[in-house]
């Protein structure tokens, strides 16, 4: 790989989450196709701020969120911009930390986070999940075999460390003796003996669904036009389109079965007759094939489907 992929490093600074930054850009620039993005590192710009520092959520291979106390509003235009332009998206939450503000941006991310209690349980998660996207994606990134071979042996490594961390005993001060030594049952501890273990339990199931299809509409509703031509491309997200704004009702090829001599009759002239549309038809059976050329609509149909359904869906959890 010529380039180190761009991972952006988003949360809030302040003096609960400066020394979790370091720690993650430091996790990111030990892996060797990384390299990260913080705002307090980057250059001066003669740029408007809110500009520049989006103008590199758009430009970044990968976008990491750490969620700490509080979430303030350039963290969420950051999470929303990195969203619209469909950035591959991982988040750490600091286990207990968050307020119900917080707590509930949380779950309204539509992700799946992992939560850290240490600093160093922190680093050994962020390499397994930076490693784990770029192996899953390796042909996207650019990754080559041999690279995507080195990788997953250093996460194999990471895993089996995450698992050591994950379980740390902390004496205060005091002594601990771990291993094959002779004790009635548990571990020897010196004095104090405080011992973290995750996992944190589960979410509700509703909790899940709701997340599922807010994040499903989100992917749905907005146009990449970006891929069209680069000129639409908007990291900020000012100008995004939305599906509802250009969609048109899609019609397939099958005429609607109408039968009087009227009707006939215009088939027999050549005039234009009413065609079934693809909505109804998916309104009418349990299953259906979709065949057409490319470009002729299926996805945007599909996208459009699932959209109105995810919003159905919402809305009816919400009453």
């Amino acid at each position: 790989m010529e380039e180190r992929l761009i991972v952006f490093i988003s949360s809030r600074i302040n003096d609960e989450m400066r020394q979790a930054r370091q720690v993650v850009r430091e996790a990111i620039e030990e892996l060797p196709l990384t390299r990260a993005w913080l705002f307090e590192e980057s250059l001066a710009s003669a740029g408007e701020l809110e500009e520049s520092y989006l103008r590199w959520v758009g430009k970044c291979d990968l976008f990491i969120l750490l969620l700490g106390e509080d979430i303030i509003d350039p963290v969420r235009t950051e999470w929303e911009t990195a969203t619209q332009a469909r950035k591959p998206r991982l988040v750490f939450l600091k286990k207990g930390a968050q307020n119900d503000e917080a707590r509930q941006f949380a779950k309204g991310l539509g992700l799946k986070w992992k939560e850290y209690e240490t600093l160093a349980g922190l680093k050994c998660e962020v390499q397994a999940a930076v490693g784990d996207e770029l192996i899953k994606g390796y042909r996207a990134y650019g990754v080559s075999e041999q690279e995507k071979k080195k990788l997953e042996e250093r996460i194999q490594g990471l895993r089996a460390q995450a698992g050591i961390v994950a379980r740390t005993i902390d004496t205060g001060g005091g002594a601990v003796v771990v291993g094959p030594v002779r004790v009635e049952r548990g571990d020897f501890v010196g004095r104090d003996k405080i011992v973290y273990q995750g996992p944190s339990t589960p979410p509700p199931e509703s909790d899940l669904e709701q997340a599922y299809l807010a994040h499903l509409k989100g992917l749905c509703e907005t146009l990449q036009l970006g891929a069209i031509d680069p000129e639409y491309s908007d990291p900020s997200g000012k100008l995004a389109m939305t599906l509802a704004q250009v969609y048109t009702a899609l019609d397939t090829t099958t005429l609607e079965r109408e039968t009087g001599e009227t009707h006939l009759l215009a088939m027999a002239r050549g005039e234009k007759v009413q065609r079934v549309s693809a909505q109804a038809v998916v309104n009418g059976h349990d299953r259906a094939l979709m065949l057409g050329d490319p470009g002729s609509g299926k996805s945007t149909f599909v996208n459009h489907l699932a959209l109105r359904l995810a919003g159905a869906r919402l809305e009816q959890d919400r009453d």
